[in-house]
């Protein structure tokens, strides 16, 4: 897999543990010139699975015969299934001059690391044979391997992405259509819906993985994947509402020609909002706790309403269009206001009416 490199320089100072000074050297590397301190670390390269370190040597204050130890080791948990195991290496103090590298390979993405460097001293130094310094890196995350979109419509459009490998805190989504201002959302997990869009238009998505190191103040993108979708037109006349609100409704249609002149209405309906109209009535799904029928009723009076009277087969087909999809119909289905509560056996709806059509078995609505 590509290693992405999301930061090309870094310079943050090392520690030591003891006082020593000496001479500031200065290195040059990939064209720049850089200063580096005797033990100083410098994470001069950073991607999503190495880190290109640069240490400082001390040869005015090591001891000659002695070495450089270094070693690298993750500085929190991440993932309990897939544990690292510090590793590192040696240099001899005779071979290291005035600085020395060493690239850390195999780590994991977005994940913080400690570069330890240690070196024996060619005198005690309050009773301690040897000094080190230790700096602390973050990898950078890895961008997410897949992108897809997962609807195929005029007014939105949903993706769906791989959850990346390694360490992330959130995902970081730019959508945008070609020649306007982008829209930036953020998301916990791997997909995302945008709305409000205009048919028959290209517009690109871009993921970003972002990692979030708070303990110092440190955020780290990687490198964004895109994708470029194109909405699907509509037919003439066809009508879309794109977006709506308690005041207003957007809505998107389908041309005619270049020529044509449009006239649009809106008919506010004859029902409450929330109840839908069939054949000059109005109709009420409800969702509750488990109701007795008794109850049902009452619900429904309080709404100004009765449970609900199927005098035609376009009305019971209207009802089971309304109810087909809701799991209640096949968990628990729905009391209509057909009982036989006065007269056992001879069944009557609320409202009065006899002629019941309807039946549990669409073969026999009598």
């Amino acid at each position: 897999m590509a290693n992405h490199l999301c930061v090309q320089l870094r310079t943050s100072r090392g520690w030591l543990t003891r006082g020593v000074v000496s001479t500031r050297r200065r290195f040059g590397y990939s064209g720049d010139s850089v200063s580096i301190d005797p033990l100083e670390i410098l994470a001069q390269e950073v991607g999503t699975r190495s880190i290109l370190a640069v240490f400082g040597a001390s040869p005015d204050i090591a001891s000659p015969d002695g070495k450089y130890r270094y070693f690298i080791d993750t500085a929190e948990d991440f993932d309990p299934f897939n544990p690292f195991v510090a590793r590192g290496g040696t240099i001899d103090v005779a071979d290291a001059d005035y600085f020395f590298e060493h690239l850390f390979d195999n780590l994991t993405p977005g994940t913080v690391f400690t570069i330890t460097l240690s070196v024996e001293l060619e005198e005690t130094v309050d009773g301690q044979d040897d000094i080190r310094s230790s700096i602390q890196v973050l990898t950078c995350p890895e961008p997410p391997p897949i992108i897809e979109q997962t609807n195929n419509d005029a007014v939105t459009a949903s993706f769906l992405w791989h959850l990346p490998f390694g360490q992330y805190t959130y995902f970081e989504v730019n959508f945008e259509r070609y020649g306007q201002d982008q829209e930036t959302e953020t998301t916990d997990g791997p997909e995302i819906t945008f709305e409000r869009l205009f048919p028959d238009t290209e517009y690109t998505v871009t993921v970003r993985t972002v990692r979030v190191w708070e303990k110092e103040g440190v955020t780290k993108k990687s490198e964004p994947v895109s994708l470029t979708i194109k909405t699907i037109d509509l037919s003439a006349l066809q009508i879309v509402v794109q977006d709506f609100g308690t005041n207003f409704i957007n809505i998107v249609f389908g041309d005619v020609n270049q020529d044509a002149v449009y006239k649009v209405s809106i008919d506010p309906g004859n029902c409450p909002c929330g109840w839908r109209e069939f054949d000059d009535f109005c109709y009420y799904i409800a969702h509750t706790n488990r109701l007795t029928y008794a109850d049902a009723q009452v619900y429904c009076e309080n709404k100004d309403g009765n449970l609900v009277s199927i005098i035609s087969q376009e009305e019971e087909d209207f009802l089971a269009g309304c109810t087909e999809n809701d799991p209640d119909t096949s968990d628990f289905g729905f009391w209509l206001g057909l009982n036989d509560i006065a007269n056992k056996g001879v069944f009557v709806f609320e409202d009065g009416s006899s002629d019941a059509l309807y039946s549990h078995d669409p073969a026999n609505r009598k």
